[in-house]
């Protein structure tokens, strides 16, 4: 278990976004970073985006209970005044984080399920569902090493 915690203030994530359940979630996904990257649309958000480093997030929130949910690609902005057609921008609120580093290899479902079920709480910590936003951090690019962020509430 290699969590730490920290306190991170309010974030803007722009980006497009696709709504996905477990059964679905791997193709769903596919295509959204294959339509982000190769369809220009990682250049309208590169445009408003807060740097032009090669980071990225991939934001999730419920739709449906526990059985949807939606994933969204992009990256921090500040809070523009327009976006680019059909992105979605979010205002992520300020939490104290769970956070814990993987290596690309890792199965990032397998990842998240550890993390969230096991690994948090274990720090004696669990998740805050009322927050309603989990994500992934990419440093240097989606097909690197990431981090898992979930904002959490002593037990």
């Amino acid at each position: 278990m290699k969590i730490y915690l920290t306190e991170r203030g309010e974030i803007h994530l722009c980006g497009y976004s696709v709504e996905t359940d477990r059964e679905n979630n791997d193709k769903d996904i596919h295509t959204l970073f294959h339509d982000y990257f190769h369809q220009g649309k990682a250049e309208l958000i590169e445009k408003i985006a807060q740097n032009n480093r090669a980071e990225y997030y991939g934001l999730s929130w419920y739709t449906q209970n526990h059985e949807k949910y939606r994933y969204l690609l992009g990256k921090e902005v500040a809070a523009p005044s327009e976006i680019p057609p059909g992105a979605q921008l979010k205002q992520v609120p300020k939490a104290l984080y769970a956070v814990e580093a993987f290596e690309a290899e890792i199965d990032i479902i397998q990842a998240w399920t550890v993390f969230f079920y096991r690994d948090i709480s274990d720090s004696g910590y669990e998740p805050n569902y009322e927050h309603g936003y989990w994500f992934e951090y990419y440093p240097n690019g989606v097909y690197g090493k990431y981090e898992l962020w979930s904002p959490v509430v002593k037990k």
